[in-house]
């Protein structure tokens, strides 16, 4: 499917539609297990994002959302170190400001997450164990939060405590 959408994108000389047919194809080749392709699918889609943010036409979640895939997929093929390369891009965007990371969104805890899966793999298991304390913390905050804004107070109490109690124990 993503591929007949591809092609009709490019026929038709759609970028937006190559761009939704490539992410399509890299997502469905990645969870077939063609990692190595869906890789090289999200770098082509990658370059074509960053083209797009450059000309203020794409949201820098985007781009976020893409080299957190690319981070992902390359841990799954042992390949460290460009994991940790897209991990770290997600991290200078947001320093740039064309990101804005909040903890309760979760996506900041799963780029930590990712560094720390990255620096296990390199053998430092003590920053890797702390990455992985701080993402824990931060996914605690991203769910307690999630609950105070459905109105699951209680829940939202629990789970906020929970990850105080966390990053106090862990982090001091």
């Amino acid at each position: 499917l993503f591929a007949e959408v591809l092609k009709m994108a490019t026929d038709d000389g759609s970028e937006s539609g190559r761009l939704v047919a490539i992410e399509g194809l890299a997502a469905a080749h990645a969870l077939r297990g063609n990692l190595g392709v869906a890789d090289s699918l999200y770098s082509v889609l990658l370059d074509m994002q960053r083209r797009r943010f450059e000309a203020d036409s794409l949201s820098g979640m985007a781009l976020v959302l893409t080299l957190r895939s690319r981070g992902e997929i390359n841990l799954s093929r042992g390949l460290p170190e460009l994991a940790g390369a897209a991990f770290a891009d997600i991290l200078r965007l947001d320093a740039d400001g064309a990101v804005d990371l909040r903890p309760e969104d979760g996506v900041l805890a799963f780029t930590i997450e990712g560094l720390g899966q990255v620096r296990a793999a390199g053998g430092d298991t003590v920053a890797a164990d702390s990455l992985r304390e701080r993402a824990t913390g931060l996914k605690l905050y991203a769910q307690g939060f999630s609950e105070y804004v459905s109105d699951d107070f209680d829940r939202a109490e629990q789970t906020l405590r929970a990850a105080l109690h966390h990053q106090e124990r862990f982090l001091g």
